[in-house]
């Protein structure tokens, strides 16, 4: 199953992870919107419908998790490199463009 595969991959949340993740659960997402229900369930059908709940709950809780520490050294760095605005809050820092060079 494709989500329990990014699942595995969330629980190390490099950017480049975070980005093929994407697309798998895009590819995901696709798929099931062009799926079509039974008219009638059967067990294993249901088995498998919860299952890929369950796995999808477990995606969000990890997405969440990333997303709350980057948040977090944003705080940071803004507080460490821009001070605070005048409400007390840390500054917001200009994340700027990402681009990675291989050769």
């Amino acid at each position: 199953m494709s989500v329990r595969h990014a699942c595995e991959m969330l629980l190390c949340p490099t950017p480049e992870v975070l980005d093929q993740c994407s697309i798998l659960l895009e590819a995901t997402a696709r798929d099931l919107a062009g799926s079509r229900p039974e008219p009638v369930a059967n067990q294993p059908t249901l088995q498998e419908a919860r299952l890929l709940h369950a796995a999808v709950r477990h995606a969000r809780v990890l997405l969440d998790s990333a997303f709350a520490f980057r948040q977090g050294w944003s705080w940071r760095l803004g507080a460490i490199t821009a001070g605070y605005t005048a409400g007390g809050e840390p500054a917001r820092v200009d994340p700027g463009s990402r681009f990675a060079v291989r050769g």
